[in-house]
């Protein structure tokens, strides 16, 4: 699988600073994979929202945005959710075998997780 790291900002006292992520490949059933599932209803995409993923632009949906940014200012620095899994961006939504592969593992990411946050 692959897991979003949730990248600290860099300007502290912006809160709408630009959200950066990289993506890191993970493996489960692994005791050093730590990492937070996120389940969270994708809403439409007629308002999406533009984050950095491994130095390039991506569009998620608002409320996808919404929660990273909600995550991301927790805490300054790193936080408890600097890895995440989340289906939008971890599976490679535009690859059908890679999403069907993907989602006939979902109860396993799930289970797996550190913790699951809806």
């Amino acid at each position: 699988i692959r897991l979003l790291r949730l990248l600290p900002r860099r300007n502290l006292s912006d809160p709408n600073e630009l959200i950066r992520c990289e993506l890191s490949p993970a493996q489960l059933n692994d005791a050093n994979t730590r990492y937070t599932a996120i389940s969270y209803m994708w809403g439409t995409r007629d308002a999406d929202r533009v984050i950095e993923l491994d130095r390039a632009s991506f569009s998620v949906t608002e409320n996808l945005w919404a929660c990273l940014r909600k995550f991301r200012n927790l805490i300054p620095g790193e936080t408890s959710l600097s890895y995440i899994w989340v289906d939008a961006i971890c599976i490679n939504q535009e690859d059908p075998d890679e999403r069907s592969s993907q989602v006939s593992q979902m109860g396993a990411i799930y289970a797996e997780a550190q913790k699951v946050v809806i």
